[in-house]
């Protein structure tokens, strides 16, 4: 058996924090979580800098990352919201809906894509609801029109109420993908795009954007109302009015960099899992108590004779990814193995390259259910310490390389095809141990 690790978020090194975003991103959403139990990820711009931060939407009621419709950008996930109670739905962190009440420093904007599931919880369902009719200040809602899913009205607020103005009545497509747009300025006009035509409203309406409660898309804050069935993906806030004219909506992912993870391990003898806030390794469980895995020289190695351990963590790099270690010292003759991991569910779902226990050769398994079946041709050999072990999955492509040269594949394989993690992993079966260093994983 294996100890197999994860990689967690940026409490590793990230190689690439800007991700390539524009200094005017406020915050940039994609809703492509892997693993979103309690909310989904968000790059947001702080200090100059975009940081991917953790769960920058709670999930509300029954809503989830969905799979179920194909994106119009061909990805795989996106936020859900079935709509079968007002409390179903999204709610931005208050802090980061906080520093985005730009007030009468700057324009702000607001665009994403949404697929109108023509359905929803009550008469007036919220497909966006920051302040509006139910909140006192400035605010913008987004609403169907008396029962009609697919009519939307979007409006401006100034107080609660009837203190508001019309933007649109705007007939969406059902079922299929729609982008919306909105954005204003404090002392010109507001526009208002949907599926790239933009209408303008002329003249400032609201001259200090300060509303008094957070961001909700699909629900309103407090449940004040009823929510909207459907999808979104790409939510993206800008401070500047990136259209005033009808224009063509991307539909490529906002952050289509390359993003690389490291860990040299160069820190002070202790348990790996004793580190897991500042070093992101996490325990999820094993034979025995956590205890299996630590860094020691400035090296990871499996701590107990005749033991192994899982841990995982919740960096997603995307299913398309590599993953490489170094191995710095080995003793197979005490049947103890080496492997690194990628497209890694859980453990009885992931693609692992294993040096195997007690022989000189590099196999790859998929795992699928549980069942791990080897696949490509087995790579013969001992190399001599340091080496180094990569994994690559490239859609349905995986190989494996040894020392830089390309030992295994690329084997055509499409029986893994989700899984967004990455990891290493062994297996002590004696007193003597192999030892592993510089953990790199990048996506493709």
């Amino acid at each position: 058996m294996l100890t197999l690790i994860r990689h967690r978020r940026k409490s590793f090194r990230v190689v690439g924090d800007d991700y390539g975003l524009a200094s005017d991103v406020l915050l940039y959403v994609p809703f492509t979580d892997a693993d979103a139990s309690t909310g989904a990820d968000g790059y947001v711009l702080s200090g100059g800098t975009h940081t991917l931060t953790t769960d920058v939407f709670a999930r509300a009621g029954n809503a989830v990352i969905n799979t179920d419709q194909t994106k119009m950008d061909s990805s795989s996930t996106a936020a859900y919201n079935p709509a079968g109670a007002n409390s179903d739905g999204w709610e931005l962190d208050s802090t980061i809906s906080a520093g985005l009440e730009v007030g009468t420093a700057s324009p702000l904007s607001i665009q994403f894509w949404f697929y109108c599931s023509n359905a929803g919880s009550g008469t007036f369902a919220r497909l966006l609801s920051w302040g509006g009719y139910y909140s006192s200040g400035t605010g913008i809602e987004f609403e169907s029109a008396s029962g009609d899913y697919d009519l939307f009205k979007f409006y401006e607020f100034t107080g609660s109420g009837g203190n508001r103005r019309s933007l649109g009545t705007i007939q969406l497509t059902a079922n299929d993908w729609n982008h919306i747009y909105w954005a204003f300025q404090p002392s010109g006009s507001s526009y208002l795009g949907i599926n790239g035509t933009v209408t303008e409203t002329a003249n400032s309406y609201i001259s200090n954007f300060a509303p008094t409660v957070d961001l909700n898309l699909l629900k309103t804050p407090a449940e004040a109302d009823d929510s909207a069935k459907g999808y979104i993906q790409e939510f993206i806030v800008k401070d500047t009015v990136p259209y005033t004219a009808n224009f063509t909506p991307s539909t490529t992912p906002l952050v289509v960099s390359t993003v690389t993870i490291t860990d040299d391990f160069d820190r002070s003898d202790t348990l790996l899992e004793s580190v897991a806030t500042d070093e992101g390794w996490y325990w999820v469980n094993g034979r025995s108590s956590p205890d299996t895995m630590s860094v020691s020289s400035n090296k990871a190695r499996v701590t107990n004779a005749n033991d192994y351990t899982i841990y995982y963590a919740n960096y997603s790099l995307g299913t398309d990814a590599e993953v490489q270690t170094t191995v710095t010292n080995e003793y197979l003759d005490r049947t103890s193995a080496v492997s690194v991991t990628a497209r890694y569910t859980d453990y009885d779902n992931r693609y692992t390259v294993q040096r195997s226990h007690n022989s000189d050769d590099f196999r790859l398994y998929s795992t699928v259910s549980g069942t791990s079946t080897e696949i490509g041709t087995r790579y013969t050999a001992d190399p001599s310490v340091p080496y180094t072990m990569k994994l690559v999955c490239d859609g349905d492509q995986i190989s494996v390389y040894i020392g830089g040269v390309l030992r295994i594949g690329p084997v055509t394989d499409t029986s893994i095809t989700t899984g967004n993690y990455v990891g290493i992993g062994g297996y002590n079966n004696g007193g003597n141990r192999i030892e592993v260093d510089d953990f790199v994983a990048s996506s493709l």
